[in-house]
C-alpha cells in the first residue's frame, strides 16, 4: 500500500502543519513519481537560489530524509532511495555538513529488524 494522507499522524510530522500542500505531494510520491519527482528535481536543484519562503510553505531537501522516515511506505526501500538521489541534487552550502544517508537508512533497518 502506498502512503496516503491517513499515513501521517499531524503530531508526528511537523510540516503537515507547517507546509500542507508540498507534505501532501511529497506523501504522493510514491504514486504519482513522474510529476513529483520532477517537480522535487527542480526544488533540490535550485532551493539555495530561489526565494521560496514568498510563496507558500515547502519542505526543504534536508528535510525530505527525516519525511521520508516518518510516513509508512509500501516500499520504503524504494522511495528512500529516490529520495535520496534527490536530495543529492540540492547543492550544499560550504557551512553544511555532508549528509547522513547511510545511518538514516542503517537506522530505519535496524528499527524495523
Amino acid at each position: 500500500m502506498a502512503a496516503d494522507l491517513e499515513s501521517c499522524d499531524a503530531s508526528s510530522c511537523r510540516f503537515r502543519e507547517t507546509a500542507p500542500d508540498h507534505h501532501d505531494r511529497l506523501v504522493r510520491l510514491e504514486v504519482s513519481t513522474f510529476e513529483v519527482v520532477t517537480e522535487l528535481i527542480e526544488l533540490a536543484a535550485t532551493w539555495h537560489e530561489l526565494e521560496y519562503c514568498e510563496c507558500a510553505p515547502l519542505v526543504p531537501p534536508d528535510e525530505w530524509i527525516p519525511f521520508i522516515e516518518s510516513h509508512r511506505w509500501s516500499d520504503f526501500e524504494r522511495v528512500f532511495d529516490m529520495v535520496i538521489g534527490l536530495v543529492s541534487l540540492a547543492p550544499r552550502r560550504a557551512e553544511e555538513p555532508e549528509l547522513r544517508l547511510i545511518s538514516h537508512l542503517a537506522d530505519y533497518r535496524s528499527a524495523v529488524s
